[in-house]
């Protein structure tokens, strides 16, 4: 073989090599990824754990920060209103006044699982509705 022939041939071998090597770091790259988007380390699908949670959802499950999140939105909401309503009214600042606020539990159903959980979520959004309601509808009286 000549001289030109050899660089010519590990020329084309050595851009092979170089073309495999980035094809195979490129693949490795996209497997870690999506390894990592299915295991935690700890040899425990995180995946799964994704699937089962949206499972039980369907099946009327609920997780705890949910539930949570369902009380303090129906809390807020109602304890905006009401604020609104007693500052407008020139009622005195008083969100326990509210039967809402007292039971706690409007809007409860037994798959958010702990009734008391709910109501403390429920009354500490309340009590923030509430104070915004009235603030913006006490027309510059005295507050509280």
């Amino acid at each position: 073989m000549s001289s030109k022939l050899k660089t010519e041939v590990c020329s084309v071998v050595l851009a092979l090599f170089v073309v495999l090597g980035f094809g195979a770091a490129a693949i490795s790259t996209a497997e870690a990824q999506v390894r990592n988007d299915r295991w935690d380390g700890y040899g425990s699908s995180q995946r799964g754990r994704d699937r089962d949670r949206d499972q039980d959802r369907n099946r009327g499950g609920y997780d705890r920060n949910n539930s949570s999140r369902i009380a303090e939105q129906r809390g807020y909401a109602t304890g905006l209103d009401r604020g609104r309503d007693d500052g407008r009214n020139r009622r005195s600042f008083n969100p326990a006044n509210s039967s809402h606020y007292r039971d706690g539990d409007s809007g409860y159903r037994s798959e958010y699982g702990s009734r008391e959980a709910y109501r403390q979520a429920y009354r500490a959004a309340f009590r923030r509705g509430y104070e915004v309601g009235y603030r913006e509808n006490s027309r510059g009286r005295r507050r509280f």
